[in-house]
């Protein structure tokens, strides 16, 4: 069996953190593929590397090797509401971004995700992608200020939330709850009976949120774990 794996490094720039997702891999293999990838991703410059599989067959768990140690960070979860009813949207109104206004989105949206688990950043080239992709992005407003940021995804099924933020001088105010009730008037509009989106664990306030506004598990997608090289062992700083 090949093995599969994506080492995932645009995020060393913004953040510090490389991300090795694990498609498929024997289970004896783990371990070295985790020690290599630190040593790699160490030698791109990363600070961190957080890594989770996706093969059930080569879980990760916490642990400590010859040269390498695993903590647990926190999981991804799913999940869904039912659109039956959708709550009124509150004070926060949407605004379909325009092109014109593509650099203060990434800056307020970055902004906003810089602390969340797994969050990317982004930058023109991924508002490009989204554009042509369909998916729908734009500003919050409240007294006539923009707040916060969101975007959503109508060309899956269901359609996704993939991301609502506010910026940190709104929060504490109520503001998020009214965000995330906007986005789903408008899915509600446009003729959404279920949503999803993608949570961490490591992020408890969304979570709180999401779930007293009706949301529910639907699974975990995957679990996520610190990976560090034990002192004393060599960094591996090549290609893996």
């Amino acid at each position: 069996m090949e093995t599969e794996y994506q080492l995932i490094t645009r995020e060393i720039a913004h953040k510090g953190t490389a991300y090795l997702l694990i498609r498929r891999c024997k289970p004896e293999g783990v371990r070295e593929l985790l020690r290599r990838a630190a040593g790699a991703a160490a030698g791109y410059g990363a600070k961190r590397l957080l890594a989770a599989s996706l093969d059930s067959s080569a879980p990760l768990s916490e642990g400590q090797w010859e040269g390498l140690r695993l903590t647990h960070v926190h999981d991804m979860h799913l999940l869904e509401r039912e659109m039956e009813t959708c709550p009124p949207a509150g004070a926060v109104a949407l605004v379909p971004l325009e092109a014109d206004r593509d650099e203060e989105w990434q800056t307020l949206y970055n902004a906003g995700f810089f602390h969340v688990p797994n969050a990317a950043a982004y930058e023109q080239a991924d508002l490009d992608t989204l554009r042509t992709e369909g998916r729908l992005c734009g500003f919050a407003q409240a007294e006539g200020q923009t707040v916060g940021v969101y975007e959503l995804d109508l060309t899956c099924q269901p359609p996704e939330i993939s991301g609502i933020a506010l910026a940190p001088v709104f929060r504490g105010r109520g503001l998020g709850r009214a965000l995330l009730r906007g986005v789903l008037a408008l899915l509600f509009q446009e003729g959404a009976s279920r949503c999803r989106l993608t949570v961490s664990t490591g992020n408890p306030t969304a979570y709180g949120l999401y779930l007293a506004e009706d949301f529910q598990f639907l699974k975990v997608k995957s679990q996520w774990y610190d990976v560090a090289l034990s002192s004393g062992c060599p960094e591996d700083q090549g290609e893996i």
